[in-house]
């Protein structure tokens, strides 16, 4: 059939791997938002026994939609990934269905590409349709079209699938033990609190504290607190606490309930101390309303070597650029290993 050659099937292959990787990508930003859209899921669907793991759930499905699209781009493994893109996409365009079809849903948004593109239900499912179409082709031609790739050598297959699976599950790992190198929710460094809508501080009597708390030319640390501290935490938060009293630093604690703490407690809504830290408990750093650094408790922020707060933030932007780095080494070398050294 005309329809069915090289170019037309390698161009959609491509398309196909572009949507996958990127979906992948934006989602394993922030593994945590999209664990939380798993949770809605499942609730909808009657299997809340499996919420506690929806963390898991959210980091297999990240990688899987990441090294799948990447098996498509250089051809490893392409026939059996692309069988398992139309398993993936039918039961994603069947649930979509349900939910376009469903007045009574209240999942407004399927959470396909993270917080980064929000689609309404209809919107999905008419693009899961044009997605499985796709895939249905792509099927079609890889399966009737002989000889239109010479092998490669199942070994070279296997050590780069293992190379992009790794890669793959790396990048939501890597963001749910420290935090998402990029926020899509609008709460990134640079932001101004103060000018964000939507965005207010309670005192304990409920009056609106945000400008004469936040309005201020010195360095402050707010800990935003949405679970019960881990001994871990505590640790770290101890640090933090020793080094505002030895600096003269101001630091305050924003939770979404009621409790007594040594610091100054004030209040914020549970789903904006979500956007502010994509995790159970963090630490921000602000000035003049601007978030200046953004830390979970997980790790020691603080430490001997760090004497002052622009070290801190040095560090902070030193490890973001460590991280671009590291990705651009990792897509690298498959490009160049492909192109000049196993052109197949």
């Amino acid at each position: 059939m005309i329809f069915l050659n090289k170019k037309i099937n390698d161009f959609v292959m491509f398309v196909l791997a572009c949507i996958f990787i990127f979906s992948g990508v934006v989602k394993g930003i922030d593994p945590l938002g999209t664990s939380l859209k798993i949770y809605e899921y499942l609730n909808l669907f009657h299997l809340d026994m499996l919420n506690v793991y929806s963390e898991v759930f959210s980091v297999v499905l990240c990688a899987t939609e990441m090294f799948l699209g990447l098996f498509l781009v250089f051809r490893v493994f392409r026939k059996t990934s692309i069988i398992i893109l139309l398993i993936i996409m039918f039961v994603f365009t069947l649930i979509t269905a349900i939910l376009a079809f469903d007045p009574y849903s209240y999942i407004s948004d399927c959470g396909c590409f993270g917080e980064a593109i929000n689609l309404t239900n209809t919107e999905t499912f008419l693009k899961n349709i044009i997605i499985l179409l796709l895939v249905i082709y792509c099927c079609i031609s890889e399966y009737t079209i002989h000889n239109i790739h010479r092998i490669r050598d199942k070994k070279s297959n296997l050590y780069f699938a293992i190379y992009f699976m790794f890669g793959a599950f790396a990048l939501p790992v890597y963001s749910l033990i420290y935090l998402p190198p990029k926020d899509f929710l609008g709460y990134n460094l640079d932001t101004n609190l103060i000018e964000k809508k939507g965005f207010n501080i309670a005192g304990r009597g409920g009056e609106f504290l945000k400008d004469s708390l936040l309005n201020s030319d010195k360095y402050k640390f707010v800990v935003i607190n949405r679970k019960p501290f881990t001994v871990k935490e505590k640790q770290n938060l101890t640090n933090v606490n020793n080094y505002c009293d030895k600096y003269k630093i101001e630091c305050l604690i924003l939770k979404s309930y009621s409790c007594e703490d040594t610091l100054s407690t004030y209040f914020v809504d549970d789903i904006t101390l979500k956007s502010l830290i994509r995790d159970r408990n963090g630490l921000i750093l602000i000035k003049n309303g601007i978030i200046k650094g953004k830390w979970n408790l997980r790790h020691k922020i603080i430490n001997k070597k760090q004497n002052n707060i622009i070290k801190l933030i040095k560090m902070q932007n030193a490890r973001f650029s460590l991280y671009l780095i590291v990705i651009l080494i990792y897509i690298s070398f498959p490009i160049v290993y492909f192109a000049f050294i196993n052109k197949t």
